[in-house]
């Protein structure tokens, strides 16, 4: 015997157009009032998998006005947003011995039907959540948590994110990065450096010993002259990096007092 939605939907045709001259659904069930009388507007005989409709009066979390749907389940609604979200994220425990297998339980993450465009996957006790593109299995968030570094060597190379943190051990704790080819690299936190300096138009060049042109530059001016200006506002400054511990700074006025701050990004390739 066929099911419900089968026999609705066959042999089912418009043969007439139709022209609309009010700002209403063509279908009564598209718009309700109220969900309190939802039972009585829009009875079970009237309703179909994947019906969506909108409730005027509906409130969820201060937002009036809500859409709702029904799944297989005709006899209870649900709010439409949470068809995107109700998605089951998957959880992995994999024995940090087997991580140079890890595509494999990430494929059968595929084969089980569970993943679709969209679907996340934490590993543990790797730390690290992975999303899948339809195709393959992206980094999406989380720090690289191993006990060693040829531990995290036996990661397919697929699996690491170049420029996400790598916590080694516990005790103690040792941080690195994951650089540009794969390989770990020194981390250190974010370097800046604060000069107090008299600028002129034109160029000006400043060293600021940071050792690196993964820089970024802000500038305070102090005194001056034109009431038109603001004082003492941070912004970006123009410059050029000249190599790793000089740059050349713009300026658009002659004798500026000003506090340069020059930082230093964290991660560095």
């Amino acid at each position: 015997m066929k099911s419900s939605v089968e026999n609705n939907t066959k042999s089912k045709e418009i043969y007439h157009n139709f022209q609309l001259s009010k700002n209403i659904p063509i279908d009564n069930r598209f718009l309700q009032t109220s969900l309190i009388k939802i039972d009585d507007d829009l009875p079970l005989n009237k309703r179909y998998p994947g019906l969506i409709f909108f409730v005027t009066d509906s409130n969820i979390n201060g937002k009036v006005g809500n859409f709702f749907c029904f799944e297989n389940d005709l006899t209870s609604y649900i709010p439409f947003f949470s068809i995107s979200t109700n998605q089951e994220i998957k959880q992995l425990d994999v024995d940090e011995e087997n991580y140079n297998y890890l595509n494999e339980p990430l494929g059968d993450a595929v084969n089980d039907n569970m993943a679709f465009p969209g679907s996340i996957v934490t590993i543990r006790p790797l730390g690290i959540s992975y999303i899948f593109d339809g195709t393959d299995w992206l980094y999406f968030l989380g720090n690289y948590k191993v006990s060693t570094e040829a531990v995290y060597y036996s990661i397919p190379d697929n699996l690491k994110m170049p420029g996400r943190l790598v916590e080694i051990g516990t005790s103690p704790l040792v941080l690195k990065v994951i650089g540009v080819n794969l390989n770990l690299m020194p981390y250190s936190p974010d370097k800046f450096n604060v000069f107090v300096r008299n600028l002129n138009n034109g160029k000006n060049r400043l060293t600021h010993i940071l050792n690196s042109t993964y820089i970024s530059v802000f500038i305070r001016i102090y005194e001056i002259d034109n009431i038109e200006e603001e004082n003492n506002q941070v912004i970006p400054a123009r410059f050029e990096i000249v190599d790793e511990n000089n740059i050349d700074i713009y300026c658009a006025m002659d004798n500026v007092t000003t506090e340069i701050m020059v930082k230093s990004n964290a991660i560095n390739f």
